[in-house]
């Protein structure tokens, strides 16, 4: 029996090995495939006082890393929800939303979310 394994080895050797090679590389790229940053796009409802939010500071984090920070500025008032798009690899995100108002005061907010996401997603709010 053993004889007869041997032989089929010995007479397949370039298609086993081909096929181990093939194996081995569809292995590796769906490793990577868990690393590679894909866009996210996000929208975060301000509320029904949107137009009096003058600045918005966003902050990405992902554990307790810090991944993105923005900056966004409206001297006209803010639009009733914000739309932000980022590279992110795989993983659970924490956001942070900071908004200023025309009167000095400032409200923030956090959310989560996982990455990558089909479509819009619309982070909720824990606060």
């Amino acid at each position: 029996m053993w004889e007869r394994v041997s032989s089929v080895l010995r007479e397949n050797r370039r298609r086993i090995a081909g096929f181990v090679l093939v194996l081995f590389v569809l292995t590796v790229a769906l490793d990577l495939s868990r690393t590679v940053p894909r866009e996210t796009r996000l929208a975060f409802e301000l509320g029904a006082a949107h137009g009096d939010v003058r600045s918005v500071e966003l902050a990405y984090t992902h554990g307790d890393e810090p991944v993105e920070a923005a900056r966004l500025r409206y001297p006209e008032g803010a639009p009733a929800r914000l739309v932000d798009s980022l590279d992110l690899v795989p993983g659970h995100y924490e956001v942070r939303l900071d908004a200023a108002y025309a009167d000095g005061r400032i409200e923030s907010h956090e959310g989560q979310f996982d990455a990558p996401a089909e479509g819009l997603v619309v982070v909720q709010w824990t606060d």
